[in-house]
C-alpha cells in the first residue's frame, strides 16, 4: 500500500570543495501517518568535469555528455527516512520511485543531461533500486542516466 506523502523542495548554494559553489535541490518527504519518520535527498548540480574519478569522467563522455553538460548528482537519497535497516516494511512502497521521479523532472527543468549516483557497494536494497531505475554501472559504486530531453 502506498503512503500518502507530500514532496518539497528548496534550492540553495553550497560549496564543493574542490569544484566551488553548486546549486543544491533539497526534498523533504513527509507522511500523513505521523509516526512516520521524515525522508530526504538532496541533489547537486554541475558540469561533467566536476566528477572527479577518471573512470566515471571518461565513461560519461563516452555515453554521449560533454565536459560542460549539467549532472544531477544525488548525493542523499533517504525518501522513507534513515532507518528503513530498521523497519524494512517503509521500503517499496513507492515512495523512492516518486521521490526519484519528482528529482528527474526537476533536472530536466534545469537542463541536466543526466543523473549521477554513487551507491555503497554493500547496499544491495540501493543497488537493485538502481538497476530497477535503469541506471548503468560505471563502477559497482558509480552509477548514470541519461534523461531524455524534449
Amino acid at each position: 500500500m502506498v503512503p500518502r506523502f507530500n514532496i518539497t523542495r528548496t534550492e540553495r548554494e553550497i560549496y564543493v570543495p574542490f569544484v566551488g559553489k553548486r546549486t543544491t535541490l533539497c526534498y523533504n518527504t513527509t507522511f500523513s501517518d505521523p509516526t512516520r519518520p521524515t525522508g530526504d535527498a538532496q541533489v547537486i548540480i554541475g558540469p561533467v568535469s566536476d566528477r572527479q574519478q577518471p573512470n566515471s569522467y571518461q565513461q560519461l563522455i563516452a555515453a554521449g555528455l560533454s565536459h560542460d553538460d549539467l549532472l544531477a548528482n544525488i548525493n542523499l537519497f533517504f525518501p522513507n527516512g534513515r532507518a528503513t535497516h530498521k523497519n524494512p516494511h517503509l521500503r517499496q512502497c513507492g515512495v523512492g520511485s516518486a521521490t526519484l521521479k519528482r528529482l528527474t523532472e526537476d533536472a530536466l527543468e534545469i537542463g541536466c543531461k543526466a543523473l549521477y549516483w554513487i551507491v555503497e557497494q554493500g547496499n544491495p536494497h540501493a543497488l537493485a533500486f538502481l538497476a530497477k531505475q535503469n541506471f548503468t554501472a560505471i563502477t559497482p559504486q558509480y552509477h548514470f542516466r541519461l534523461l531524455e530531453q524534449d
